[in-house]
């Protein structure tokens, strides 16, 4: 029987059951919706889940960022900002190197 650091038991509870309540959840956890921990029904729960989702992006979409900037873009939505470093272990901009 699995249990956690305060021993009581995980047997059957779901992750978001484990993780609630403390600092730091698990990524996948962090931004999901509270009215999916309503809903007991999974089929129900999917339907709900795909219908708060944007729609897809359109080709107009993707031509408004020409592809030189594509991969700022990228970072940009992980909440990157321009001189800063990059990733959560990285202190330092680090700048890079260029081949000759």
């Amino acid at each position: 029987q699995l249990s956690d650091k305060d021993g009581e038991s995980t047997a059957g509870a779901s992750a978001r059951d484990r993780w609630r309540g403390k600092a730091e959840k698990p990524m996948l956890l962090r931004n999901r919706p509270e009215v999916l921990d309503m809903i007991s029904d999974e089929h129900e729960k999917f339907q709900v889940d795909v219908e708060m989702r944007p729609s897809g992006p359109s080709l107009e979409d993707y031509a408004k960022v020409p592809v030189e900037c594509f991969g700022e873009a990228l970072l940009r939505g992980m909440g990157w900002a321009p001189g800063a470093p990059v990733g959560l272990s990285n202190p330092v901009v680090v700048e890079p190197v260029e081949l000759k």
